[in-house]
């Protein structure tokens, strides 16, 4: 046996060791799933029964596979938001890492309204559940969901009047909460 093959022989040894001992610790490879949809069909799975950790583990594993899912963020970022108002311990670095995928949703899909009203619900969640940096987060929020606005009337400018009033009702009463809490904040 040549010395190259030996030295590459210990090292899969090594690995094969390594790997054995974090299965018997309990620390396991992340599943992985055939299409977004059993991603989050198991991450629906994990919210319900509030265990936040694996849910994200679960989103993270699809996006180290898919990092450019800005849907699979989008979400991700809400699930640790939900961990966050349950976690005071963590809660600043899992509301980071939530407004890191926020932000990277709406890097990926800076025009589409769903990504645009999701990064807005999660920076809203996020000033409601800290005060840090609370005002600047609503405010960006409020930002986002003017954006989703403009866009969605841009869109819909030929459609008949009725599907515009409903948009744009919705539109209106999230970014009223917004304004609500802006005001009760004392931002500006």
């Amino acid at each position: 046996m040549k010395a190259s093959e030996h030295c590459l022989d210990r090292q899969l040894q090594g690995l094969l060791f390594l790997s054995i001992l974090l299965v018997m610790i309990g620390c396991r490879q992340p599943e992985i799933y055939a299409t977004q949809a059993d991603a989050l069909k198991k991450i629906s799975e994990y919210e319900k029964r509030k265990d936040y950790g694996n849910a994200v583990k679960t989103g993270e594993g699809w996006l180290r596979i898919n990092p450019d899912d800005a849907e699979m963020h989008g979400i991700v970022a809400l699930v640790y938001l939900e961990q966050a108002g349950t976690e005071k311990v963590e809660q600043k670095k899992i509301i980071d890492s939530a407004l890191h995928h926020a932000d990277e949703a709406l890097r990926l899909e800076p025009t589409a309204t769903r990504i645009l009203e999701a990064v807005a619900d999660s920076y809203k969640l996020a000033a409601d559940i800290s005060p840090i940096d609370r005002c600047p987060r609503y405010q960006k929020a409020l930002d986002l969901m003017g954006k989703a606005v403009v866009i969605v009337k841009e869109r819909l400018k030929n459609a008949p009047g009725t599907q515009w009033d409903q948009v744009e009702g919705l539109y209106k009463r999230k970014s009223g909460k917004i304004q609500a809490k802006i005001a009760e904040f004392q931002c500006r």
